[in-house]
C-alpha cells in the first residue's frame, strides 16, 4: 500500500508539533512534552500490555489523539464510571470528547492547546483504564467504534 492510499492521515505541522514514531504508529506530539515518557507510558495502552492483558485503546487516524470504546453491565454502571471520569477531569482540568448509549462510553483524548497527544491525554487514559476495572468493565464484548454518530 502506498502513502497515497494509506488510511493514516497526514496533516501539516505546526511550530507546535513533533511527529514521533511508536512501532507501527505515527504520533503528533504537542510542544513541550516529555516525548519519552509519552512514549514509555503510552505504548503498553496501544500494545495490548496493560491490566487486563488486553486492553482496547487505538491511535486516532490523525496521530494526535488515543481512542476507546468501554462496556459496562447496564446504565447505572455506565453512568457511574463516566462520573468518576468528569471528577477527575475536573482535578486535572483536562477533558475528554466522549459518547455515551445505554452500556457504552466512547473516549477520545487530545490536546487542543498547543494540538497534539500530551501526557495528560497517556495518563488520563491510564487512569481510565483503572476506573473501569473498579466499575466492572465488562470484555465480552467486542469493540466497535460508535455507530450512534457514525464515529470512527
Amino acid at each position: 500500500m502506498s502513502d497515497k492510499d494509506s488510511p493514516i492521515l497526514k496533516p501539516e505541522l505546526s511550530e507546535d508539533q513533533t511527529v514521533q514514531e511508536l512501532g507501527e504508529h505515527r504520533i503528533i506530539v504537542s510542544k513541550a512534552q516529555n516525548v519519552a515518557e509519552i512514549l514509555a507510558k503510552l505504548g503498553p495502552l496501544l500494545n495490548g500490555q496493560g491490566n487486563p492483558p488486553k486492553q482496547r485503546w487505538n491511535l486516532c487516524l490523525d496521530g494526535k489523539g488515543i481512542r476507546r470504546s468501554f462496556y459496562f453491565k447496564g446504565f447505572k454502571k455506565t453512568w457511574s464510571f463516566m462520573q468518576a471520569v468528569a471528577e477527575e477531569c475536573k482535578s486535572k482540568n483536562h477533558h475528554p470528547e466522549w459518547w455515551n448509549a445505554y452500556n457504552h462510553t466512547f473516549i477520545q483524548w487530545t490536546t487542543h492547546r498547543p494540538e497534539g497527544l500530551s501526557i495528560k491525554d497517556v495518563d488520563m487514559a491510564r487512569w481510565c483504564d483503572e476506573q473501569a476495572k473498579l466499575h466492572e468493565e465488562r470484555f465480552d464484548v467486542e469493540p466497535a467504534p460508535f455507530k450512534a454518530f457514525d464515529f470512527i
